[in-house]
């Protein structure tokens, strides 16, 4: 008598490859490119395969499409890539999140499997820091003064650990701690750091005060930035 032997394969497997978002981090307001690619492990096909990101509990948002992607089979040994367009919302702080992926399939056989899953987003931007003079106690030489500088953050996320140093040069000598520590400064908004230096009796039209800033933004990545900031004197008529 005949009789039908179904033969199924010892583990039907639909690995995760690689995740790529093209970028290093998502800037609050940024659109990009997640891409997943799946490969087939199993020596059959795979049907009815679908990529599900789960975005409830992070600032991201799928653009264009909803955020589950399907394909209707993959052949053994062969791979197959699923694009997500994602925009990090405006008000993202930064930060690395992690984003539930749910992977479900089946085999010939109608068996259904799935898997659960892990995606790491950064959202981020490259600090941009303004470092200037903001007011001073001297304007010729032979004084003494306070000298102030002001660090603005100007850019999309928060910086942090800002370490401001002002280093001899010619023409001066601090009087005060040449360091000083402003901490935290937050998007859109500023630090000042104050130094009390001597300026020599040589006529000069201006002073080089060299600066440097030490700090890491909130993804921990170090910065560290050197400048001259030229300060003016006057002659006494002047």
């Amino acid at each position: 008598e005949a009789f039908k032997v179904n033969v199924r394969t010892h583990d039907a497997v639909l690995s995760v490859d690689a995740v790529e978002t093209g970028k290093e981090a998502f800037e609050p307001g940024s659109e990009g490119m997640l891409k997943i690619r799946l490969s087939n492990r199993a020596d059959s096909i795979l049907q009815d395969i679908k990529a599900n990101l789960n975005l409830n509990a992070v600032p991201f948002v799928s653009i264009g499409s909803i955020n589950e992607k399907s394909i209707y089979q993959i052949a053994p040994k062969e791979s197959y890539e699923f694009n997500f367009e994602l925009m990090a919302e405006p008000d993202a702080k930064a930060g690395v999140y992690k984003v539930p992926l749910k992977i479900s399939y089946s085999d010939q056989l109608g068996n259904v499997y799935i898997r659960n899953g892990t995606i790491g987003l950064m959202v981020g931007a490259k600090p941009d820091l303004s470092i200037t003079l903001d007011t001073t106690e001297i304007y010729s030489s032979r004084k003494s003064g306070d000298v102030v500088i002001k660090v603005v953050n100007k850019g999309t996320t928060d910086v942090k650990f800002v370490n401001i140093k002002l280093t001899q040069g010619n023409g001066y000598r601090i009087l005060s701690n040449g360091e000083d520590y402003l901490g935290n400064i937050d998007s859109d908004d500023y630090e000042t750091a104050e130094f009390k230096i001597y300026v020599d009796e040589k006529k000069k039209k201006s002073l080089t005060l060299p600066i440097n800033v030490a700090f890491m933004d909130a993804n921990n990545k170090k910065y560290d930035y050197t400048m001259d900031l030229e300060m003016p004197l006057y002659l006494t008529s002047e």
